[in-house]
């Protein structure tokens, strides 16, 4: 029986200086038997000079191809149609693979045929001037309910990832590198695989890969916060619908923690004008419309809602959720500033749980899923500021944001977030 072969796929649009280490740490890869498809993607800068200049002495063949249709999924598909091999590596041009990636999660799926997507641990990477200035290291555990990972927004990027070429093939079928979707593609991605599909996903330690925060004009970055919602609801939505039609249909539905994340991006939610009094210590929320009837809350609701009424405009659970976790940890990072140690994750966590929890089954009904910290490194100051200013959609801090998401809806059965209409 011949060896398998991995195909790594690299959809490119204007990546350097990212693309020459990303296609040296594709080289770099121990299973002898790879081929790397770069993707060009209507590129104006150097990137295509300096990946003809590697491939010219490249121990593993290098095959470059256009695809005129601008969009990274565009490009993917593209490059899928033209790989031959037995196990589909994705990755973008901008992030790198550890030499030993590729081989550890082959040799793992060879060994657990049941298995069809390998994921790995990973870093996050933020550069400036060309240096890096933080980095996250996330590291994973099996997860046999995936599906709920990807809900709760533990992703992970495509890069961690090896597919058998039956897998990525079911996903070409459901349109899954779906081209009009301009945000959060990899979590639709993978999300399909996992709801409608019901594809087992298989952890894999010693198989890190690199992700890369290094320009305003990745997609990442690029996309604004209301066309990152505006995909996800979509997502969700399809995710939903895929789900009924599939045989993990009804254990969705059965399954309380994926029923609220199913719902979490499905409608706009604003806080009515109201106040937060205290008049005995304890807090209630007292409608400007109806004064003479304040509703009690607990203190996580109350900090909840005060968040809620700095938000700028309506938004779905999802991003509320991470706009109050937001506000939450840059109050925790300010209040430590003056700390010889500063804020770190550890007491970042902490004191969010702190914040959130009221230890009465009661108001906290449901245990948020299992999803670990990342270790972050650095300075204490660089720290601080990682987690004050982190990208809204970074998978930090994601049980606390579950447990925002459970106070939402809390807040929405007490009358105290209204539906907004959608926008136009």
């Amino acid at each position: 029986m011949p060896a398998p072969t991995a195909s790594i796929i690299i959809p490119c649009h204007n990546a350097e200086p990212m693309i020459g280490p990303c296609l040296r740490s594709c080289l770099a890869q121990t299973h002898p038997h790879i081929e790397i498809i770069l993707v060009d993607n209507n590129s104006t800068d150097t990137s295509l000079q300096t990946a003809r200049t590697l491939s010219s002495s490249a121990r593993h063949p290098i095959h470059i191809t256009d695809c005129p249709e601008q969009g990274a999924n565009h490009a993917r598909r593209h490059g899928l149609s033209l790989a031959n091999g037995d196990f589909i590596q994705w990755l973008d041009a901008d992030d790198l693979i550890a030499p030993n990636k590729i081989a550890n999660q082959l040799a793992a799926l060879t060994a657990a045929p049941q298995a069809m997507i390998a994921y790995g641990d990973w870093y996050w990477r933020f550069y400036k001037a060309g240096q890096i200035t933080q980095q996250a290291f996330f590291r994973s555990t099996q997860y046999d309910d995936y599906l709920t990972q990807l809900l709760a927004g533990h992703w992970r990027p495509p890069a961690a990832y090896l597919l058998r070429r039956t897998a990525a093939d079911q996903l070409e079928q459901l349109n899954a590198w779906n081209p009009n979707t301009t945000a959060e593609q990899d979590r639709q991605y993978f999300s399909t695989a996992a709801a409608a599909v019901d594809i087992p996903f298989l952890y894999v330690p010693d198989s890190e890969s690199i992700y890369n925060s290094w320009s305003d004009d990745q997609i990442s970055k690029a996309a604004p916060i209301p066309t990152r919602a505006a995909n996800v609801a979509r997502q969700f939505k399809l995710l939903a619908e895929q789900a009924d039609a599939s045989a993990t249909g009804d254990s969705i539905k059965s399954d309380r923690r994926k029923h609220h994340l199913l719902n979490q991006s499905t409608a706009l939610y604003k806080a009515p004008p109201l106040s937060i009094e205290r008049p005995n210590g304890a807090p209630f929320a007292v409608l400007n419309r109806d004064r003479d009837h304040p509703v009690a809350l607990t203190e996580p609701q109350a900090k909840t809602l005060t968040a809620v009424q700095m938000l700028p405009e309506a938004a779905f659970h999802e991003f509320t959720a991470r706009w109050v976790c937001q506000i939450l940890w840059r109050r925790i990072a300010w209040k430590h500033h003056t700390d010889d140690h500063g804020v770190n994750i550890t007491t970042a966590t902490a004191a969010l749980d702190a914040l959130l929890t009221t230890n009465n089954p009661a108001t906290d009904p449901l245990d948020p899923p299992p999803i670990p910290s990342p270790t972050i490194e650095g300075r204490p100051d660089n720290v601080a500021q990682f987690l004050e200013s982190g990208p809204m959609y970074n998978p930090l801090f994601g049980q606390q944001r579950y447990r925002i998401l459970l106070l939402l809806e809390q807040l929405v059965e007490m009358n105290l977030m209204i539906p907004a209409d959608p926008p136009a």
